[in-house]
């Protein structure tokens, strides 16, 4: 199965949330027991740093195993410290933002990983501090 392409908005200093539920090729939810995740933001996919990782192990991914429900969170004060370049600021969307890469990873307990989905992150900076 190849990865869903989805785009998101990251706000600085906003709280910013995803909730998706992983269907099978039939429609019905995947059953997550034993499953964990991983999510990784960084400026491209070559980059050796990352600007977030959301994981279950750290708490800003949860699942809801039988229900095939993902939640992915970033809190507002994990998105508010981080130190954008403004070298790499440019209007995108009638925004100012900085373009970056994301992937969502699911782990089984057998360690098989399934990128789930994949996507393009406009991080816009907070203005109100």
């Amino acid at each position: 199965m190849a990865a869903g392409i989805y785009d998101i908005i990251i706000e600085q200093g906003a709280d910013w949330r995803l909730v998706m539920t992983w269907k099978d090729a039939e429609g019905a939810p995947v059953n997550l027991s034993g499953y964990t995740a991983r999510m990784q933001v960084r400026e491209t996919f070559a980059s050796k740093s990352k600007l977030f990782e959301l994981t279950t192990e750290n708490g800003r991914i949860t699942l809801a195993a039988a229900d095939g429900v993902i939640t992915l969170h970033l809190p507002a004060a994990v998105s508010a410290a981080a130190v954008i370049n403004p070298a790499k600021l440019a209007w995108i969307d009638g925004k100012q933002a900085a373009q970056m890469v994301f992937d969502v990873e699911m782990i089984d307990a057998a360690g098989v990983v399934t990128r789930l989905i994949q996507g393009s992150v406009l991080f816009v900076p907070e203005v109100t501090k």
